[in-house]
């Protein structure tokens, strides 16, 4: 391969050359670095404010790798026998079985639960717990009681099954979300008092409005399509069994 020569350039020139060729290697250099300490450069995860360092272990059971650090290790054991029998439930009642074991991250304390970076962005207020359908993972905090304890793993559980069964891609984002959310409600077998208000005050008022329409439409009660789809779970089990829900 033919070398151009510099024997054309004024001596001027020929150093302003070699300095702008020193300075583009040392960006690239330090733009390299800094692709080598973070992957998502330069913002993921960046704007969360970090209270604690958590040491993380991992609990391995039939159906589940549980992520925990040690202050909350005496919940571990409460944890998993919630999250055994929620698969069990979940597995016979959807007549489905996972091939992989799920991660479950646990948190102490809804405001430790806030400084998870699993998802990126903030959660919204009022957010319990998630489930992510990218890899599969739940998350979510301890701090509740028994009952609803079980409620809430039921639930989050609920989605990792239905991202199974019907996989998500970033063209296919989801499912309707009275769907989703529907039948993940439906799983725990329990409603809440102002849900169930809500419900009979739209068959009452004859305020329902198409299922159709839930796709994509923003309601005043963000709540609803949770709530009717809840209602529709339990119309189609109630006519059709265990079965109809699974179809």
């Amino acid at each position: 391969m033919r070398n151009r020569s510099a024997r054309g350039l004024a001596p001027a020139d020929v150093v302003r050359t070699a300095v702008v060729a020193t300075l583009l290697l040392l960006s690239a250099g330090l733009v390299a670095d800094a692709f080598a300490q973070t992957p998502y450069v330069p913002y993921y995860g960046k704007n969360k404010i970090r209270y604690n360092n958590f040491e993380w272990h991992i609990y391995t059971t039939d159906h589940f790798e549980i992520y925990y650090y040690p202050e909350i290790e005496a919940h571990v054991e409460r944890v998993t026998s919630y999250a055994e029998s929620a698969y069990q439930q979940v597995s016979s009642d959807l007549k489905h079985d996972l091939a992989f074991k799920i991660p479950l991250v646990v948190f102490k304390t809804q405001s430790e639960f806030q400084q998870q970076n699993i998802e990126a962005s903030e959660l919204p207020e009022g957010v319990l717990a998630f489930a992510e359908p990218y890899r599969d993972r739940m998350v979510l905090p301890t701090v509740e009681r028994s009952d609803a304890l079980y409620r809430l793993i039921t639930h989050e559980l609920t989605h990792i099954f239905e991202f199974d069964i019907i996989p998500r891609s970033l063209l296919r984002r989801g499912l309707p979300l009275w769907v989703d959310e529907g039948l993940s409600d439906h799983m725990t077998g329990y409603w809440n008092a102002f849900d169930l208000m809500t419900v009979r005050d739209a068959a009452i008022s004859d305020n329902i409005p198409p299922m159709s329409d839930f796709q994509g439409a923003a309601f005043v009660d963000g709540r609803l399509p949770y709530n009717l789809g809840h209602a529709a779970f339990e119309f189609i089990e109630s006519r059709w069994g265990k079965e109809g829900l699974r179809q």
